[in-house]
């Protein structure tokens, strides 16, 4: 009985986690969103459907910005008045058409865009 309970850790560590081969699909596909000086976009296709968000930053510390769950949003509405401060890390979160994406950036001290960790 012992080698059947020491053989199962065994297999574990031959074969791997099970869905191993799935790491970081639970974040979505890479997507930028639209970003300008004081507003976000989820989407500017007024085809698309939001129905998921969040966007944090990492600054200091972590901190929600913005956050919706169950929302049902088209263009116009998947825009958000937001300032982002300049030399800070963002995550974002959000599911359009019911596929799920993510994409990190930062802001230079000029406010441009840069893409972190990503494609």
């Amino acid at each position: 009985m012992k080698r059947v309970i020491a053989l199962v850790p065994l297999c574990l560590l031959l074969v791997g986690c099970p869905g191993g081969n799935r790491e970081g699909k639970e974040l979505g596909e890479w997507k930028p969103i639209s970003i300008s000086a004081n507003s976000v976009c989820f989407s500017v296709n007024s085809k698309d459907v939001l129905s998921r968000y969040t966007l944090t930053s990492h600054e200091n510390r972590y901190q929600q910005l913005l956050t919706g769950d169950f929302v049902h949003l088209s263009y116009p509405n998947t825009c958000f008045n937001l300032t982002l401060k300049p030399d800070s890390t963002y995550a974002v979160s959000y599911t359009v058409n019911n596929k799920v994406y993510y994409y990190t950036f930062a802001l230079d001290n000029n406010g441009d865009v840069i893409p972190v960790g990503n494609k």
